[in-house]
């Protein structure tokens, strides 16, 4: 997002008043319409469209969608621009940005080869599928608008992770992290 406002989606239970936290909100798109104010007064009105930003996570784990060990070609995929074209329909930005997130995911962790890119550590386990089990992190948070492309991810370690996130030296560790992709994608 341009002005970085982070979303959050809460549902009041009607029996106790109460709210209860759903999650945080990805912006996929809006769109502008003529309709009543609350006076009834025709006005320009802008319409927001909305998705889980766990749904999109948890949908691009499915790394079968991508079937390429191409690292440039998994680059091309991944530093897409990814047009915001008003004639898409919510479904269609939704496929895109589903798209571009796991060629991102993909793109780490093909470029890591199964080596973390934090500690130079090989993947703790294998996934089921027999692929090194390395983590994506995101080096600055998208909900700060920073971009979903390969310069600004990393494959790591769970135990790194766990490290440049809820560490002591927390955001050294991660300008080190943030240092080691510059290098890499030079």
């Amino acid at each position: 997002m341009a002005n970085s406002k982070v979303v959050f989606l809460f549902e009041v239970n009607p029996e106790s008043g109460l709210h209860t936290f759903k999650g945080q909100l990805t912006c996929i798109g809006y769109h502008t319409f003529i309709g009543p104010d609350k006076n009834g007064h025709q006005r320009s009105m802008i319409r927001f469209e909305f998705e889980m930003t766990d749904k999109n996570s948890n949908e691009m784990q499915a790394d079968s969608v991508i079937d390429s060990k191409d690292l440039s070609e998994l680059r091309m995929l991944a530093s897409s621009a990814g047009t915001e074209d008003s004639n898409l329909t919510i479904k269609d930005r939704k496929i895109i940005v589903r798209k571009r997130a796991a060629g991102v995911r993909k793109y780490a962790l093909v470029r890591s080869n199964g080596i973390c890119e934090a500690c130079d550590a090989s993947a703790p386990f294998n996934t089921p599928n027999g692929d090194p089990f390395l983590e994506v992190h995101h080096l600055t948070r998208l909900s700060d608008g920073s971009p979903d492309t390969p310069e600004h991810v990393a494959a790591i370690c769970p135990n790194c992770h766990r490290r440049v996130h809820y560490s002591f030296d927390a955001n050294e560790y991660n300008f080190k992290l943030i240092n080691i992709i510059a290098f890499k994608e030079r």
